[in-house]
């Protein structure tokens, strides 16, 4: 049975979250910073996330059901990249 282009997305953001290859933005950075998030956060969300949703008039993808390492939601706007994952928010 084939796999959806979210489930594919959604599994090759997975899979760059422990490669530690996500590459974080500078609005995601000052989001990160408000919101007193860390980059092992970040990962933990991306790697624990459940639905991926592409944002077809902006082109990037909202990851969402990911928690932080304290077990909280965490929400991530992420763009595809030929050398990972460009994170663009994080909510």
């Amino acid at each position: 049975m084939p796999t959806s282009p979210a489930r594919e997305f959604l599994d090759r953001v997975r899979s760059h979250a422990l490669q530690g290859c996500l590459i974080l933005g500078r609005h995601a950075q000052q989001r990160m910073r408000e919101r007193g998030a860390l980059a092992e956060d970040v990962t933990n969300a991306a790697w624990t996330a459940t639905t991926a949703t592409l944002q077809e008039d902006k082109g990037t993808w909202r990851v969402e059901g990911g928690t932080d390492l304290d077990g909280d939601p965490l929400c991530l706007v992420v763009a595809p990249r030929d050398d990972g994952t460009f994170v663009v928010t994080v909510m």
